[in-house]
């Protein structure tokens, strides 16, 4: 399960340099996805890689921290889901019109994770 830690913190360190170095592409990839997709499908994709962590939690030196992300992931999808359309609607309208400067503090969060994923898996 170690491979699981290691493939999503290679995931949000590869998000978090790409949101840090060109924060438009991310803007647009995110774009992109949202009008190709529902906006709901990306709780399914938060609720699967909640699970994720927290069923890999064992294979990682501190498993109460990696189980408390994985069960924030799995409550943001939950919330992404349930919520009224429109405040997801109005929240993911938001995102994509704010500045460089936020994505950019967003991607040094997501990078942060990343590492600490990477760094405390067995």
């Amino acid at each position: 399960m170690s491979w699981i830690l290691f493939a999503i913190g290679a995931m949000w360190l590869a998000e978090g340099l790409l949101g840090l170095f060109a924060p438009e592409k991310v803007r647009g990839i995110l774009s992109e996805y949202f009008n190709t997709y529902s906006v709901r499908s990306i709780s399914i994709i938060l609720f699967i890689l909640g699970g994720f962590l927290i069923v890999s939690a064992h294979a990682s030196r501190i498993p109460l921290i990696i189980v408390i992300f994985g069960s924030i992931v799995m409550m943001k999808g939950v919330g992404v889901l349930f919520l009224p359309f429109r405040w997801v609607d109005g929240l993911l309208k938001w995102w994509l019109k704010a500045p460089d400067l936020w994505y950019r503090a967003w991607a040094v969060f997501v990078l942060f994770l990343g590492c600490f994923l990477l760094i405390v898996r067995k």
